[in-house]
């Protein structure tokens, strides 16, 4: 969704080739997380790669569920298998009706605080603001 969601979901690919047979395809979510309603949002692959494709969407952070909502669409228009969401830390305020199937942390912040997220050579950073 956002860059470092996209690193993220580069590792967990690599991971996955790593000790799995099976086979990843990676795509770009592009999309505005200020303005998801008035501009496109894309994808970098088509609705025929999707076809009975079982979709896992991934991301740094879940906050209120917008961005994640939104970020389904595209994978909505196409003939796909299953979708499943994964994210890094889910922040639980949520606004809107998407949920994690899988997270690797849960916190507890108040809305007024950010949870920030780099992906460095020696590791992932994740901090509270």
């Amino acid at each position: 969704i956002m860059k470092s969601g996209y690193q993220l979901t580069e590792k967990i690919a690599q991971t996955l080739k790593n000790i799995s047979p099976l086979k990843v395809l990676l795509s770009e979510v592009n999309i505005d997380k200020h303005s998801q309603v008035t501009t496109n949002i894309s994808i970098t692959l088509s609705k025929d790669d999707l076809q009975g494709k079982v979709i896992v969407l991934i991301d740094d952070v879940l906050n209120s569920g917008k961005t994640m909502m939104y970020a389904l669409k595209p994978f909505l228009e196409a003939d796909i298998k299953k979708i499943r969401t994964v994210v890094l830390i889910d922040r639980n305020h949520k606004r809107f009706p998407v949920a994690a199937d899988f997270s690797g942390i849960t916190l507890s912040t108040t809305m007024q605080e950010h949870v920030s997220v780099e992906f460095t050579t020696k590791g992932i950073f994740a901090w509270l603001s």
